[in-house]
């Protein structure tokens, strides 16, 4: 969550509190325990992540084979 409304590279992780500088990139890397500009945040799980992608795959699918596209004779 933004910290400052006016300073959108001040952010605060939700989960675990860390204060940091570097926007939505930061903290997605600190969410993601992706290493190299900030620590990993101890209380997101690895799970999380995947299966949040999965669930998003899984409806996405689902989506598309409720919907039927045809192309009618008559009409052209």
């Amino acid at each position: 969550m933004l910290i400052d409304p006016k300073n959108l590279d001040k952010v605060k992780c939700k989960l675990c509190g860390k204060v940091m500088s570097g926007g939505v990139y930061r903290i997605k890397e600190h969410i993601g325990n992706i290493p190299g500009n900030v620590s990993g945040c101890q209380k997101a799980s690895q799970e999380e992540g995947r299966n949040r992608k999965k669930n998003k795959r899984m409806e996405e699918e689902n989506c598309r084979a409720e919907v039927n596209i045809s192309v009618d004779e008559e009409e052209h």
